[in-house]
């Protein structure tokens, strides 16, 4: 039987809030947007907070805006949102068609942009609990010499070769795109190849 490991659930309504919750514990949190990649990690205990701090309250993460520079899309923007974007459409129809191919209407609906950048990857030596490899803290990738047809084909050199299982990741940095990452380094803006 699986069960949820027990957390408390706070829901934050500014970005400050949500970084007031990262300093005050440390270690401790998992950010959740739609929770869709969440969730299951739950389940599976790859993941163990004391606290779930729920992001949908902060309002300024679901913000798209038109600028000089670009679109700027906020983390929470659903990826069905996001598909049917007009302005994505005209100007980035790649992103809007990487977003409306990504896994179901219902994944689409709840899922999101920071989401879909950040989720785990789906390697099953990884979501496996009782194997410890190398993303883990083991010693080694169980994929280099076991079950990899979905993994990584140039594995010369690398300790994991695990992808990225972002659907709009590739499209992104093809595009050039940057994100504003906030933490305790404060406000960094990093081009998503990096």
């Amino acid at each position: 039987m699986l069960t949820l490991p027990v957390f408390e659930w706070v829901r934050p309504t500014s970005v400050d809030g949500v970084l007031r919750e990262l300093a005050e514990h440390p270690g401790e949190c998992l950010l959740m947007a739609g929770g869709t990649d969440a969730v299951p990690n739950l389940k599976h205990r790859l993941h163990e907070p004391r606290r779930v701090v729920a992001l949908a309250g902060v309002r300024e993460l679901h913000e798209v805006r038109e600028t000089a520079a670009g679109l700027e899309l906020g983390a929470l923007v659903t990826l069905s949102a996001l598909a049917r974007l007009p302005a994505l459409q005209r100007d980035y129809a790649a992103v809007a068609r990487a977003a409306s191919l990504v896994a179901s209407p219902q994944i689409r609906n709840m899922g999101t942009l920071g989401g879909n950048l950040c989720q785990r990857n789906r390697c099953w030596y990884f979501r496996d609990e009782h194997v410890n490899c190398f993303l883990k803290g083991g010693e080694k990738c169980f994929a280099l010499d076991g079950e990899n047809q979905f993994h990584a084909v140039f594995t010369q050199g690398h300790k994991c070769v695990m992808v990225n299982p972002s659907t709009l990741a590739p499209v992104l940095i093809a595009l050039g795109a940057s994100a504003v990452v906030l933490g305790p380094k404060g406000r960094r803006t990093l081009k998503l190849a990096d």
